[in-house]
């Protein structure tokens, strides 16, 4: 619902592209680690992510064509791009999970209620109470990354899969 933060958007021309690389232009891994958090780094315009990356040199081949790029996620204030798709699979949901939310923003926070007025099932994972508990079949108050896997019995999984966690 959210997006993901390892696909970038072209604010020009829309272009997708998913990257695992740590930064998406050199300027951004020459900031220091650990810099005072209040101190903002002077970056220019040319030195952020653009389409085509730090080797953009004016050709539109390919999707590339040097606008800046932002992350493929949905900001504050923003309608997420799916979700009248989410919403008519809400309709249809039996079981819905609720994980880590306050349940105050519109809207994902009737998504709840209304798999409830269909008759579906809710389990509400938080690390406190939350708007819409009380309406909630479950509600696990701890951890999400410990809660869930006890409550859907995958610790073991999880364990084997990732032996270092």
């Amino acid at each position: 619902m959210h997006g993901d933060i390892f696909v970038t958007r072209c604010t020009s021309c829309q272009h997708l592209q998913r990257s695992y690389a740590p930064q998406l232009a050199s300027a951004l891994a020459d900031l220091e680690k650990g810099q005072d958090s209040d101190a903002r780094p002077q970056l220019t315009v040319d030195q952020l992510p653009k389409c085509g990356g730090d080797a953009w040199a004016g050709s539109n081949r390919y999707g590339r064509c040097g606008g800046l790029l932002r992350p493929e996620v949905v900001w504050f204030g923003e309608m997420p791009p799916r979700s009248g798709e989410i919403a008519r699979k809400m309709s249809g949901c039996d079981m819905l999970l609720v994980v880590g939310t306050s349940s105050i923003v519109r809207p994902a926070a009737d998504y709840a209620a209304q798999v409830k007025k269909n008759g579906g099932t809710v389990a509400i994972f938080n690390l406190g109470r939350s708007n819409g508990d009380e309406d909630a079949d479950f509600v696990f108050i701890g951890p999400c990354e410990e809660t869930l896997p006890e409550v859907l019995q995958v610790k073991e999984d999880i364990a084997q899969l990732w032996p270092d966690m």
